[in-house]
């Protein structure tokens, strides 16, 4: 028996259709979590990059201050803190560029950069708020022979010391910068007060006036300040530390210690440029001449020795006294050629005499700067002394007691092979300088000359009059000939007399006078005293 049952496709398909459509919305559910999911993982390393992004178009910037907030620890975190490490480096860094550029590292003092910035910032300050302000340029004396003497690590600490006085005796408001060497810069509102300067100045000289100690050397440290004030001296940055400059020049070249700018300075200034261009071609022109003054030995009441000395005879100025001239020679460097000049002419002239029976032993000055070109000097006097034929013993050199503290190692080193060759040397205008008796024993000198001063002031001070005695009584000790400068009265030749002083040289016996001159003179001389020269030139003057 066969039994049929039949249903509608419909009912058959329904189940079918149910699983297709739960089928269907799991799919589109799981396809949007998918979707959501990958957008939350898209965007949690899309924007900690962004962040990067952002910060390192940040420290294009420069802007190296914030840094990168991720929140995270995975790989992009570590990069993130990596980042960051960086910006903190740079960060660093800059700061210590930024100090090495605008800090004096000896020191710690600003350095001439900062100095400068601060100085253009105040003078606009003092602009808009029309209050004055000052300038001070302080330049160390004789510091050079602290670093040749003692070595520069010595000097260096010596320097420390000077900026640590410098800033001690300063208010927190003041600027003190270290501008380069031994030179210093300070920069001061004066609150509209014109003694402020000055005062100021003197603190730093009452710092400065106690003895420095460094390794057991004492060492008396003395500077020149030069002051230069807003707006009087200068409207701008530039001007105004020139003029503070040219100041302390000024009170440098005159011992004064501190000196405010004055415009006739810079007037001054310009007429020494134009000097110093004129004084090159005076040299390669022969308007130069050389000057004899004798040189009498009291012992033997005659002629020993001349002293030669450059006189300049400008064609429009006329006569150039040699004041305004040698020294500024030295500070511009040019007294090497001067010196050269001199040298040769007085060594030929020298020779010349020499050769015709007048024995007059020749002094030359030379200065600090001449003592530090040591081989130079020493080959150029070689050679001078070997074209003219006369005996190195012949020349006396002249050196100032400064010139030789100047450089000391320098100047004990050219000395020793001066007289080495036989060349005397003197130790020039002794007295007004800063050389020890420990130091003078230790040259290679021959004799001492007394300063002028001493010699000039014996009758109207007992007390110079000792002085002379007592540096007579020192050289002799030390064996060294003794020569009196300045004598122009017979109350001081009869006290060098008495005194024992060797030599003396003077207007009391004669100015200076040209080649010609002093022969004539040396002639005359004959018929007041026995000098023997005299004698010698006639002998002289009957070979000829």
């Amino acid at each position: 028996m066969l039994a049929v049952v039949q249903r509608s496709v419909e009912e058959g398909l329904a189940p079918f259709r149910r699983i297709s459509t739960a089928f269907f919305w799991l799919s589109a559910a799981g396809l949007a979590l998918l979707v959501a999911g990958s957008l939350i993982i898209a965007r949690s390393i899309t924007r900690p990059v962004q962040r990067l992004a952002e910060a390192a178009a940040r420290v294009q910037q420069g802007d190296y201050a914030r840094h990168v907030d991720v929140g995270q620890r995975d790989e992009i975190g570590q990069l993130a803190v990596s980042f960051n490490h960086m910006l903190d480096g740079i960060v660093s860094r800059e700061r210590e560029i930024l100090r090495l550029a605008y800090e004096d590292v000896l020191t710690g003092l600003p350095n001439r950069a900062m100095f400068n910035q601060q100085l253009e910032q105040a003078v606009r300050t003092a602009r808009r708020a029309a209050q004055p302000l000052a300038v001070l340029v302080i330049d160390m004396d004789r510091f050079k022979a602290i670093n040749d003497t003692l070595g520069h690590p010595v000097g260096d600490r010596a320097l420390r010391e000077v900026g640590a006085r410098m800033r001690g005796a300063l208010r927190d408001s003041d600027v003190v910068a270290r501008l380069g060497g031994d030179e210093f810069g300070v920069l001061l509102a004066t609150g509209g007060s014109q003694h402020a300067p000055r005062v100021v100045a003197d603190k730093i000289f009452r710092a400065l006036d106690a003895p420095l100690v460094v390794e057991g050397q004492t060492m008396d440290i003395a500077a020149s300040i030069g002051i230069a004030c807003f707006p009087e001296h200068g409207e701008d940055a530039a001007s105004l530390l020139s003029a503070a400059d040219v100041a302390m020049y000024i009170a440098k070249r005159g011992k004064t210690g501190c000196e405010v700018y004055d415009p006739a300075h810079h007037e001054r200034r310009q007429e020494y440029l134009t000097l110093l261009g004129e004084l090159r071609h005076a040299v390669e022109a022969g308007e130069l001449v050389l000057h004899y003054q004798p040189k009498i030995g009291l012992a033997e009441d005659r002629v020993t020795s001349v002293e030669a000395l450059v006189r300049w005879r400008h064609p429009q100025r006329g006569f150039v006294p040699p004041s305004e001239f040698i020294g500024f020679a030295e500070q511009t460097g040019y007294i090497g050629a001067i010196t050269q000049w001199v040298l040769a002419h007085a060594i030929e002239q020298c020779g010349r005499w020499h050769h015709l029976g007048l024995h007059l032993c020749m002094g030359v000055n030379i200065s600090a700067r001449d003592l530090r070109q040591e081989d130079a000097l020493v080959q150029f006097i070689f050679a001078a002394l070997a074209e003219a034929q006369l005996p190195a013993g012949m020349l006396c050199l002249e050196i100032t007691e400064s010139a030789l503290m100047d450089d000391p190692r320098s100047a004990q080193s050219t000395l020793r092979k001066l007289r080495e060759m036989g060349v005397a040397t003197s130790i020039d205008d002794y007295g007004t300088g800063y050389s020890s008796l420990g130091y003078i024993k230790q040259l290679a000198v021959n004799e001492l000359k007394i300063d002028r001063t001493f010699v000039s002031g014996m009758e109207a001070d007992h007390r110079n009059a000792a002085i002379v005695r007592s540096t007579i009584e020192l050289g002799h000790n030390l064996g060294l000939a003794v020569v009196a400068e300045g004598v122009e009265t017979e109350h001081e030749l009869a006290q060098l007399r008495r005194f024992g002083c060797d030599v003396a040289q003077g207007y009391l016996f004669a100015r200076p006078m040209d080649a010609a001159a002093l022969e004539s003179w040396l002639a005359g001389a004959r018929e007041k005293t026995s000098w023997k020269t005299a004698d010698a030139l006639d002998e002289a003057r009957g070979a000829r």
